[in-house]
């Protein structure tokens, strides 16, 4: 009855009051409810509470009683206990700062316990209170721990995809850590310290080039560089506490950034490949700062989800492409109906790579932009120039409409690789490299692709001329040339005389 009754609802502060009354020589203990809002220091109430009630019995009860033996073996340890639970771990600071002011708090629970151990009978000696509370740091960062990971939890569920442009270069402060790494090194292995511009570092080293990434991505990264901050002010135990706490978070962006169906929608599905880069680049440079948070394993990983993503991506749009390439079910023009066939074809072709162009332009990093687009292009005109290279008759007329809706796709090589310049001075704008110029670099085949398109319109002397020239070398392989020329034109000597060249020469 005393246990449940009287002991609990007061550790559980159910607004049970206790007061002692002295009245003709008789010790009178009080229950009653409380009135009145609760008190803003919850702790201190239920603390002096407990005081007159175990004192009460202290000084009421004789001390033989079995009752203090329970008291002290069964009851305090379960109110201890609740008092932690229901106050003590939510006092515990989530700041630094905090820490001192919970020393009052510890304080308070030392002294009550100190009273209890001297009423002798009631407190068999166990102090679970000033247990706890002597071991507070250790409790601060266990709260801040789940406190964080329950910050980064929030972060990746957030529904949404909010996106923001990211154009980071190193800041002073990363190349004077990096310099104080170096001459740590130099030190360590007894030689002269070395600076930074002898190293002849790469210009662009830690720069994270300008894409679009999801503020989820970018609140992560802060959530990352706050903590390291707050490390930088606790001992050394304490600090590896907080840099599993960056793992833990990271091993959670890893199993949750990627969605159930990451590459349904190309915007979304870069933005997210930006986004491990962005993590991973990150990963480098807070490793950079301080080499003891090891987060440097996580960069082959980040990179690996990365590259997943984006081979996902180039992989469903490239077989959306040759669906659209085969649609036609050849390129033979010669039948009725056949050429608005092949034109919507190519039209869709063009269409999917002018959109994806669109999308991806602004929100991949220029030289990933360029790779990318090059690739689909590359895997495009590969499947044309197959078509072509497959037919076995081309008719004259034929062969003129091929050469213009080939001509017609070419041009979106060009706008492809053209981007806009915001350049203030035309010196900047002269050191743009110039779209054709990229077209050769990220587009493989392309010298095949437009040779064969010149081949469909060019006479057969001309076409006998570049190849004495040499001009198809590298490009287009004999057997092909000849398959060209087979289709192209008619029986003659002359083409007789340029067949048996190919096969001789």
């Amino acid at each position: 009855m005393l246990h449940k009754h009287v002991l609990l609802p007061v550790a559980k502060l159910e607004r049970v009051v206790a007061s002692r009354q002295h009245e003709n020589g008789v010790s009178d203990l009080e229950l009653a409810l409380a009135s009145g809002r609760p008190s803003s220091n919850e702790l201190d109430d239920v603390l002096e509470s407990l005081s007159v009630i175990l004192t009460f019995l202290a000084e009421t009860v004789v001390p033989s009683i079995p009752i203090f033996h329970v008291l002290g073996s069964i009851s305090y340890p379960q109110i201890a206990e609740l008092v932690i639970s229901q106050y003590l771990e939510k006092l515990i600071p989530d700041d630094l700062d905090g820490l001192k002011e919970f020393e009052i708090v510890a304080a308070k629970c030392r002294d009550f316990e100190a009273r209890l151990a001297d009423m002798g009978t009631v407190f068999n000696g166990d102090r679970p209170l000033s247990r706890y509370v002597e071991h507070a740091p250790l409790h601060f960062i266990i709260k801040k721990h789940h406190k964080l990971v329950s910050q980064a939890r929030d972060i990746l569920f957030r529904k949404g995809v909010d996106t923001l442009q990211v154009d980071e270069r190193p800041s002073r402060h990363l190349q004077d850590a990096l310099q104080e790494q170096v001459t740590a090194l130099c030190r360590a292995a007894q030689v002269e310290p070395i600076s930074l511009p002898v190293l002849d570092l790469p210009p662009n080293l830690f720069h994270f080039p300008k894409c679009t990434i999801s503020s989820k991505a970018r609140d992560l990264t802060k959530l990352l560089e706050g903590i390291l901050a707050d490390v930088t002010s606790l001992n050394t135990s304490a600090a590896k506490h907080l840099y599993k706490t960056l793992h833990t978070i990271l091993e959670l962006a890893l199993a949750l950034l990627p969605p159930p169906e990451p590459y349904a929608i190309p915007h979304l599905a870069m933005v997210l490949y930006n986004d491990c880069m962005w993590i991973m680049h990150q990963c480098i440079i807070l490793h950079a700062k301080e080499r003891e948070t090891g987060l440097v394993r996580f960069v082959p990983e980040f990179r690996n989800l990365a590259c997943k993503i984006w081979g996902q991506q180039m992989t469903s749009q490239c077989q959306q492409l040759s669906i659209h390439i085969r649609s036609s079910n050849g390129f033979d023009c010669h039948l009725p109906g056949r050429l608005p066939i092949v034109q919507k074809a190519l039209k869709r072709a063009e269409l999917l790579i002018t959109q994806l162009a669109k999308v991806w332009k602004d929100t991949l990093p220029r030289h990933v932009y360029c790779q990318t687009l090059g690739d689909l292009l590359s895997h495009t005109i590969t499947a044309i120039c197959g078509e072509v290279l497959a037919l076995e008759d081309i008719a004259e007329q034929e062969s003129v409409a091929l050469w213009n809706m080939l001509g017609e796709f070419a041009k979106i090589v060009d706008v492809t690789f053209t981007f806009e310049t915001k350049a203030v001075d035309q010196a900047s704008a002269q050191s743009e490299t110039p779209p054709e110029q990229l077209a050769n670099i990220y587009v493989r085949n392309l010298k095949r692709f437009s040779l064969i398109t010149e081949i469909l319109n060019m006479p057969l002397v001309k076409i006998h001329q570049n190849f004495q020239a040499h001009v198809y070398d590298g490009a287009l392989e004999r057997h092909e040339l000849r398959r060209l020329v087979m289709a192209l034109f008619a029986e003659t000597d002359t083409r007789r005389g340029v067949l048996r060249d190919l096969e001789t020469s």
